[in-house]
């Protein structure tokens, strides 16, 4: 690659680096003295196999028929036995279609694996589009594209706040956009 290659490639990366670097930075959640007394003792008695398996994430479903069937069971032995720290909600699809599932069931099933676990669990979800990207009956929101070409910052706002609050219903701390 000849040089002005090189800074034609590398001119969009420092401009956007640049624009990031301008944003606000969120201010850093503290814990309470509690919080970080239980989150400090958690972590000096976890071992190195436990402190690894903070660091995996598994896939888990929200359509589980029952907590005592095979594929519940499965996702449970998995954090249970590696001391899983986050899962990602996944879907099931019959043929081309999506498997979605309600709010009521992912919000049961998350609070299910949170009980069945040692530790408190990070929960994730591919949500470009809303909840509804993996349940139904929920609001349904287009693709990101389609804000970029409204070109309005407070519909994205609106848009990642309706997300956000729809995660945490059911259980979700990470969106994944």
């Amino acid at each position: 690659m000849n040089r002005c290659s090189k800074a034609l490639f590398l001119l969009p990366c420092l401009w956007s680096a640049l624009a990031y670097a301008q944003q606000e930075i969120p201010r850093r959640i503290l814990l309470d003295k509690d919080g970080q007394e239980w989150a400090e003792t958690m972590l000096r008695n976890l071992s190195l196999e436990e402190k690894v398996g903070q660091m995996l994430q598994v896939r888990y479903y929200a359509d589980y028929s029952t907590f005592d069937g095979p594929e519940y069971k499965a996702v449970r032995d998995q954090v249970r036995k590696y001391g899983i720290g986050s899962l990602v909600l996944g879907m099931h699809f019959h043929g081309p279609d999506a498997v979605r599932t309600t709010a009521e069931d992912a919000a049961r099933v998350a609070n299910q694996l949170q009980t069945d676990s040692k530790l408190p669990l990070l929960l994730a979800a591919d949500l470009e589009r809303g909840v509804a990207t993996r349940l139904k009956n929920v609001p349904d929101f287009p693709w990101p594209m389609a804000f970029g070409a409204a070109d309005s910052e407070a519909d994205v706002q609106r848009f990642g706040a309706i997300t956000a609050r729809g995660a945490r219903a059911i259980g979700i701390q990470w969106a994944l956009v």
